[in-house]
């Protein structure tokens, strides 16, 4: 077996630093082209039998293996952890060093090559198959990146698959996914533009839903998708308060699908705007004390809030705009001492986020500086007194 299929037996598809030097080593092997001028779909323990049974390695990389095949070496809990945190700031560009090494999560510069290949015009593709096996959604999700070329990979896909479902109309099911992705294409004011990574986190949440029509949110996610013709904050952040508002019997499922989406996927100002939107931050603050809210929803509005306090221009407009100071002391003076370690934990670590933020704003000290050491104080009184309950 030549040095190509020894390389793609080694291979793990992870943004590790054995699996990218590995990638690296391919792309040079390559030809010393551009990541996109190779399409080695099938890698790791499977690589080589797949490509011996065909002949002549080298050569078999150019041939098409079925769509199961390649989006079926991914494992679904891998897959949906790259795509909850997917690596924004990720280049395209093998040669560029500065990443984080993470052997669990997939590359999304890898998943997307191939992808781009599989869904060529020339080759026959299961739709299905690969939405059911995230290439929708990595695709989506690969829009907001912050580099060019990765939303430009990303589009790319987008396009190719579309193609292949105009092609196959014949499916009742493909109907929706081509006004899905056409409902997507419209909320684009701009050639290759940055999506929110909160709107493409929640289109990911809406695939995996309407692939289980049983489930409690399918008819309020679908309609959310039918409804206009494109994807807007005002229809977001409505969305949202609607399914924190619900009076459905599984009304905790839906309160939680929405705090864990928001705790998870505010990663920029584009992100906050959604929140501006029907005062949905402001609603998330007003229901932080309320009884029909446990300590894990506060645990994970707080991550919420402690998301958009790192990002100076979003933690002014808090401030100023919605007494987010005003609201925290609040919180300590009147609830802190029944908190439980974990939410004790992340109110301290807000508070330490905050004090950093304000130090990048045009905020005056006079507005934090001493409000947050009053806060400080309180808690340290507090927690020299009566240690935290257990078990909350």
């Amino acid at each position: 077996m030549n040095r190509f299929g020894s390389l793609l037996g080694q291979y793990g598809a992870t943004l590790s630093k054995k699996d990218v030097d590995i990638l690296r080593e391919i792309d040079s092997l390559d030809g010393k082209s551009s990541i996109l001028k190779y399409n080695p779909f099938i890698w790791g323990e499977a690589a080589p039998i797949f490509y011996a049974s065909i002949g002549d390695t080298r050569h078999s990389l150019f041939q098409i293996p079925k769509s199961n095949h390649v989006m079926g070496q991914y494992k679904r809990d891998q897959m949906i952890k790259t795509l909850e945190q997917f690596p924004l700031d990720l280049s395209l560009d093998l040669t560029d060093d500065h990443h984080e090494d993470r052997p669990d999560l997939y590359d999304p510069r890898y998943i997307l090559t191939s992808l781009y290949h599989l869904l060529g015009p020339e080759n026959a593709v299961n739709c299905n198959q690969i939405i059911k096996s995230f290439g929708l959604s990595i695709a989506l999700v690969g829009t907001s990146s912050e580099i060019i070329s990765m939303r430009h990979l990303s589009y790319l896909v987008l396009e190719r698959l579309l193609f292949h479902l105009e092609a196959s109309k014949s499916l009742s099911a493909v109907y929706f996914w081509t006004h899905f992705i056409d409902c997507f294409r419209a909320s684009m004011s701009s050639p290759n533009q940055k999506m929110p990574f909160l709107l493409t986190s929640l289109l990911v949440k809406i695939i995996e839903t309407i692939d289980t029509p049983k489930d409690s949110m399918f008819y309020e996610l679908k309609d959310f998708v039918t409804a206009k013709p494109k994807f807007d904050c005002d229809q977001i952040s409505s969305l949202f308060i609607n399914l924190l508002l619900s009076k459905d019997l599984e009304w905790k499922k839906c309160q939680r699908f929405v705090l864990n989406l928001l705790a998870r996927s505010v990663r920029s100002e584009q992100d906050f705007e959604i929140c501006k939107c029907n005062n949905l931050f402001n609603y998330i603050l007003s229901i932080f004390t309320s009884k029909w809210v446990d300590w894990l929803d506060r645990i994970l509005i707080i991550q919420f809030i402690k998301n958009c306090s790192r990002i100076p221009k979003v933690l002014t407009i808090l401030v100023i705009e919605s007494g987010l100071i005003v609201w925290l002391t609040n919180i300590v003076m009147t609830s802190y001492r029944s908190m439980g370690s974990s939410q004790r934990k992340e109110i301290t670590e807000l508070i330490e986020i905050i004090r950093l933020t304000c130090k990048s704003t045009d905020l005056p000290k006079n507005s934090y500086k001493k409000p947050l050491m009053l806060i400080k104080s309180v808690i340290k009184t507090i927690n020299d007194q009566e240690p935290a309950p257990e078990s909350i």
